[in-house]
């Protein structure tokens, strides 16, 4: 998160940095202050956490090395839509099939921590944030497993 404290003489704003993340948990009192984790190589556990209820704390840059260019936020939903389509026709024999193919779709909400601007749900690949960034990058991490007292 950043809070612009308009300082005059220097209009610098303060900034969190996303690796402090576990020690604000712990001087909360938390028990668990979290596991940082690559995004996408634990969506499964990220899934677990927002199926139990519990929020995920995210951080995403433009680009994989962006330092100056990150953004914080919450995950705090998990959307999984089903469906079947019916599919038939004609192969290239000319024999007749028929069958149900089945598809899903997943969406994470998102609290992007704006006064409520910009919250919703995203796809997997589309964290979109407020300014239109996108905040797919690779390095793209979560913190799982916090728990409160």
């Amino acid at each position: 998160s950043s809070t612009n404290y308009n300082w005059p003489t220097t209009h610098c704003q303060s900034w969190t940095d996303p690796d402090n993340i576990p020690w604000a948990f712990a001087a909360a009192g938390y028990v668990q202050i979290g596991t940082k984790v690559s995004f996408y190589d634990n969506v499964g556990s990220v899934e677990n956490e927002l199926m139990q209820n519990r929020p995920v704390v995210m951080k995403g840059s433009t680009c994989n090395a962006c330092f100056w260019d990150q953004h914080i936020w919450i995950l705090d939903g998990l959307l999984k839509n089903y469906w079947y389509d019916e599919v038939s026709g004609y192969d290239e024999y000319g024999y007749y099939y028929e069958y149900c193919s089945a598809n899903s779709s997943i969406f994470y909400y998102s609290n992007w921590g704006l006064e409520g601007n910009h919250n919703g749900w995203y796809t997997l690949y589309g964290f979109i944030g407020p300014e239109g960034d996108s905040y797919n990058s690779a390095g793209m991490k979560a913190f799982i497993n916090v728990r409160p007292n």
